[in-house]
């Protein structure tokens, strides 16, 4: 915690947009990286899908709140920037990992299933569907049981700190269901993102999976 508040107290002293962007940067592969490691997937394989899944889920998602939710006109302010990029880069890290691992998990345990639909007329998109929403109800479980306990109040800690800073309990309130919201659809973009550039690293011309190596 002393390192990185060090290094964020230098990089809004600095106020920089590249060193800004730069430190954006580094979230994000350091996301991808825990995505890799808990996806327990060959790193070949899943390195180029999940880091181009991290990388837009957090511009598009970082700047649509920031534009759209707080309305800045601004928003490449370091003290604005890099707070929201960081809750969009641990929610993808958080969960997308474990959610590629039972997706490619249930790929390879129940190949048989996905064999017999194609053999049978179903188009790749239709055989991978089930194995597609068992990886999005596992990468949004974890989000959605923390939108869940918000209605404990000791849990809404965004809320409590912008309280302390004098922000208004509505205001507050608000910013952290639609700060929790916009991780969730992070999450599933980045997901899906992933999983579609995968099916090139996964499958070949024929549609077969590919074994794991």
């Amino acid at each position: 915690m002393g390192a990185l508040g060090a290094l964020l107290y230098w990089v809004m002293e600095v106020n920089n947009l590249a060193l800004s962007l730069a430190v954006v940067l580094l979230m994000i592969v350091l996301a991808t990286i825990e995505s890799i490691a808990s996806s327990r997937q060959p790193r070949g394989r899943v390195l180029i899908p999940i880091l181009a899944g991290v990388g837009m889920s957090v511009v598009f998602f970082s700047l649509w709140f920031l534009f759209l939710v707080l309305g800045l006109k601004n928003p490449f302010v370091p003290q604005q920037l890099i707070p929201v990029c960081g809750f969009m880069s641990a929610a993808v890290a958080m969960t997308n990992g474990k959610a590629l691992s039972a997706y490619y998990a249930g790929l390879y345990a129940h190949h048989q299933l996905y064999d017999y639909m194609i053999g049978n007329g179903a188009t790749h998109n239709e055989a991978t569907s089930h194995f597609q929403r068992r990886a999005l109800e596992r990468a949004l479980t974890p989000l959605i049981k923390r939108m869940a306990m918000l209605m404990v109040p000791l849990e809404c800690t965004a809320a409590w700190l912008l309280i302390m800073m004098n922000v208004s309990p509505v205001q507050a309130v608000l910013f952290e269901v639609l700060l929790l919201i916009t991780m969730m659809a992070a999450s599933a973009s980045s997901l899906f993102i992933a999983i579609w550039l995968g099916r090139h690293y996964s499958f070949d011309k024929y549609e077969q999976l590919k074994k794991k190596q």
